[in-house]
């Protein structure tokens, strides 16, 4: 029943039935509501108390009484000589540490007698058997030193060491006896110290001796080593070996000075000039030549063929074998049965060398074309340009308008002179006068930012026109404070003549409408040209230009057309006249439009595919630029080539176009003869000033006029001394804020623009006006370079005469 009714207490304290989770003997009534419920007193397990009870260490975890009875100044000396003995064992002059020996022994002595009476204490045992081991391995290792002792007392080299450790016995003994007093324990470890301090002293001397008779015995040796190859490698003391006999063993020792003069070596080895050559490999290192016919293999294939340098033999006769050397080759030409007529040589002919100079970068007259950062400043307003240009040019139209309309008898039926008006608006009614400023032609049918603002939205756009002109433009000259609106029958006649953005002069009257009837005009004309002053006098240079070879283009005619060109220039096609030309062209310039504009075909109105990397090849291919660079490159080591860029290039369409980059022609790129420049682009060749471009400046200037005059549009630009006037109306430029590049400060001895329908050229010749201090004729050569891969056509024109000459490639021609 206790043991129930116990049970039933212990059932009762934590709970029954669903109120289990309370605790106490009686449970909440449910009837009550929860205003009349008492405070909840469970608890969780978590808030109950932890580690209510202290923990005490254990035996064998480092208790007191343990501590109590280690020796730590043993096992500290036992720590030390265990650290001795790996770093000290096997060196010579080595000393056991007889303190630990001397410690272990007493100990062992001092535990002895308390054994014998039954008395010891389990912490002397442990001790006992601690110093015991202790002495053991000292015993071991003092075996091995007494071993070393006795072989070195045998070369009189132990004498000191067993003093020593007579010395350190000794003070074992004492320190046995020193430990029965308690008294003069502090005075016997300060003596100990002393005499170890001593010991150890002694101990390094010894140390310091032996090395230095170890370096003694070493150089000793080195000596007599040195003694007999001296003596064995002189052929006057070893005539023996000198003689070639077997050479007698060697008996030159420390303690005797007899030789047996054994040869080891020549006698020669010596010597000063000797093996001069060793290491220095006779074949010649290869290195690279840009020049397919100063190649190693080039030479080893002509020496084969030549009896004399740029001397080729014709075929030999079948009958008879051809000769296989020069010496041979010499003997079969000279036989009157193979050869009964001297042999027909021809002589190589060799490539005429390139004169060729860029402009300074700082020239004022020709600025370079290459763009710097801050021209790549977009968010900045184009007025500046069209400020900078009439700045610049203001000066030479009011200069030449002077000489033209101011005088007497400059204006048939005029008899007081026009005056200079300065600004536009300041111009008088029916007051005859000559004002400067920017032309500006309003076309209706130029392209406008509302269509660009249709193709964002995108609103089907009208297709690109051909021609910008019409019937209802409206030519108007503006400055600084306004515009005026030019009438009159000169503007009526005058075709291909007004463009937007040239700086013209008008000479005229205000009408009663406030339109400006024009009676004459004029720009800035040519500006100085320097004299024509040739580097080859005899014949000149002659200088190819090409453009438009769209390299990579599906056209197998292209292709053939393009090799057939390729072999021209190397001079391997044509008869020995086309040979002899080919020979005397020096460069090659190439006018733009190198690759072929991508076909993409079909794919371009699809939705691109997502391509993780690489590339798409339906929408991309590397063809054009493998295609280009393979022909760049085959003609580079041979002729030097310029190549501009284009509009069909991977370059920047603004204007002034960027180089290419080089990694786009690898191969090619590696050559010295081969540039690639910006378009447009200035140069001197063989004493003449070049000057071209790519065609994008006739191109978009030929929008604004009627007729289909390229040349004379081209001839044009000279006049106006600008050769992009209508950037950046409709061509593309860089915000230019300090400069206009496109200004001509100096007139070209010739003027090329490229990628033109058809071949056209002339001679454009200027005489000096007799006010003028420089009374130099202007000699122009303005060329229209074609399509080669429409036409086929390159030309070519001479430094030294201007002369031009058109070249064309076809098949089945």
């Amino acid at each position: 029943m206790p043991l129930l009714a116990s049970s039933g207490g212990l059932l009762r304290l934590f709970g029954e039935g669903k109120d289990d989770h309370r605790i106490g003997d009686e449970a909440d009534p449910p009837t009550l509501g929860k205003e009349g419920r008492q405070n909840s007193r469970s608890y969780s397990s978590r808030d109950l108390a932890a580690h209510t009870k202290l923990k005490f260490r254990q035996p064998g975890q480092g208790t007191k009484d343990e501590h109590a009875r280690r020796d730590l100044k043993l096992e500290l000396l036992q720590a030390e000589r265990d650290a001795a003995n790996r770093k000290a064992k096997g060196e010579r002059g080595y000393v056991q540490d007889q303190k630990l020996l001397a410690l272990a022994n007493g100990s062992a002595e001092s535990a002895a007698p308390s054994s014998e009476n039954g008395t010891e204490s389990e912490s002397a045992a442990k001790r006992r058997k601690m110093l015991q081991e202790v002495a053991d391995l000292d015993k071991d290792d003092s075996d091995d030193d007494d071993d070393d002792e006795e072989d070195d007392d045998e070369n009189g080299t132990g004498a000191k060491q067993d003093k020593g450790k007579g010395k350190a016995l000794d003070l074992s003994d004492a320190d046995e006896d020193d430990d029965d007093s308690d008294d003069d324990d502090d005075d016997d470890d300060e003596d100990e110290t002393a005499e170890l301090l001593r010991e150890l002293e002694k101990i390094k001397k010894e140390r310091a001796e032996e090395k230095e008779r170890q370096e003694r015995e070493r150089a000793e040796s080195e000596q007599v080593s040195r003694d007999e190859e001296i003596a064995t490698g002189n052929p006057l003391l070893n005539l023996q070996a000198a003689l070639g006999h077997s050479p007698a063993p060697s008996t030159i020792s420390s303690s005797s000075a007899a030789t047996s003069f054994g040869v080891k070596r020549r006698w020669d080895d010596d010597v000063i000039f000797k093996n001069q050559a060793r290491g220095v490999s006779e074949t010649p290192k290869k290195e690279f030549v840009n020049d397919l016919l100063r190649t190693e293999y080039h030479k080893k294939f002509m020496s084969r063929l030549t009896l004399e340098p740029n001397v080729l033999l014709f075929l030999f006769p079948s009958s008879k074998a051809a000769p296989t050397s020069p010496d041979t080759a010499a003997a079969a030409l000279s036989s009157p049965e193979l050869n009964p007529s001297p042999p027909t040589c021809a002589t190589m002919p060799t490539r005429l060398a390139s004169s060729f100079a860029l402009p300074p970068p700082d020239d004022p007259l020709r600025p370079s074309y290459t763009t710097r950062r801050d021209d790549h400043q977009f968010a900045k307003q184009y007025a500046n340009l069209y400020w900078l240009r009439l700045v610049v040019l203001r000066k030479r139209v009011l200069e030449r308008a002077r000489r033209k309309w101011e005088g007497a008898g400059k204006l048939e039926g005029v008899k007081t002179p026009p005056r200079h008006v300065k600004r536009l608006l300041e111009v008088e009614n029916g007051k005859l006068c000559y004002v400067v400023g920017t032309v500006y032609v309003d076309m209706p049918l130029k392209p406008n930012v509302l269509e660009d603002l249709a193709r964002d939205h995108h609103i089907t756009a009208p297709p690109p026109r051909e021609k910008y002109h019409s019937a209802s433009d409206e030519i108007m000259l503006e400055d600084e404070s306004g515009r005026v609106r030019l009438v009159g029958k000169q503007m009526d006649e005058a075709e291909g003549v007004f463009v937007t953005g040239t700086i013209m002069a008008a000479l005229g009257a205000e009408t009663s409408s406030g339109d400006f009837e024009v009676i004459e005009y004029c720009f800035a004309g040519l500006p100085p040209q320097p004299a024509l002053k040739p580097a080859k006098p005899d014949g000149g240079e002659w200088v190819a230009i090409a453009s438009g070879l769209e390299m990579g283009s599906a056209s197998d005619a292209a292709d053939v057309r393009t090799e057939m060109l390729v072999e021209y220039l190397l001079g391997e096609a044509g008869e020995a006249e086309d040979q002899d030309e080919a020979v005397k062209i020096s460069r090659l310039i190439l006018a733009g439009n190198s690759l072929a504009r991508p076909d993409i075909g079909a794919s371009a109105s699809e939705e691109p595919k997502k391509i993780k990397y690489g590339y798409d090849s339906s929408l991309y291919t590397a063809k054009p630029t493998e295609a280009l660079d393979a022909f760049l490159a085959e003609l580079a080591p041979s002729l030097p080539i310029e190549l501009m860029s284009g509009e069909t290039d991977p370059t920047e369409p603004t204007m002034p176009q960027q180089p290419l980059h080089h990694a786009l022609l690898p191969n090619s790129a590696m050559y010295e003869g081969f540039t690639a420049r910006t378009n447009p682009f200035w140069c001197d060749i063989g004493g003449a000033s070049f000057f071209g471009t790519s065609g994008q400046t006739v191109d978009d200037i030929f929008k604004y006029l009627e007729g289909d005059d390229r040349l004379g549009v081209a001839m044009q630009t000279l006049e106006w001394s600008h050769i992009a006037p209508t950037c950046p109306d409709t061509l593309w430029c860089f915000p230019f804020t300090d400069r206009d590049p496109f200004i001509l400060h100096q007139t070209p001895h010739v003027y090329f623009v490229g990628n033109q329908p058809r071949f056209e050229t002339r001679l454009v010749e200027v005489q000096p006006a007799a006010e003028s201090e420089d009374q130099t004729v202007k000699r122009v050569r303005v060329v229209l370079v074609p399509k080669f891969s429409e036409t086929g056509e390159i030309v070519l024109v001479n430094t030294a005469t201007l002369e031009v000459r058109r070249r064309r490639f076809a098949l089945g021609e």
